[in-house]
């Protein structure tokens, strides 16, 4: 099923030592609580790809209301301390979606 959308997401590139995956988990938790919380959240997903690298898309209804997020979650203790376990902050990057095929 394709879909015309005019959705935004949030993707975060991160390294992560391998004797911080728990902490780091535990903290994005917390994260993702309060993300939640914010007008226009869709949904958020955790990639791990090789040893350390980290990969997180998070989904919001449109590009306005991602931006006022961000002016909240720059400086989100939640934020904060979930990337402060990172051994390095790679990229962030918002783009635009505007197709989605999915099977259901």
């Amino acid at each position: 099923m394709t879909t015309s959308v005019d959705q935004a997401v949030e993707i975060i590139r991160l390294k992560v030592a391998p004797a911080s995956f728990t902490e780091f988990l535990a903290k994005r938790e917390a994260a993702d609580q309060a993300v939640s919380r914010l007008k226009g959240f869709i949904s958020s997903e955790l990639c791990r790809q090789g040893e350390e690298d980290w990969v997180m898309f998070i989904r919001w209804e449109n590009m306005e209301v991602v931006k006022e997020a961000q002016k909240i979650t720059e400086n989100m203790p939640e934020i904060t301390a979930w990337i402060a376990v990172s051994s390095q902050f790679i990229s962030f990057d918002t783009v635009e979606v505007k197709r989605y095929f999915g099977l259901h």
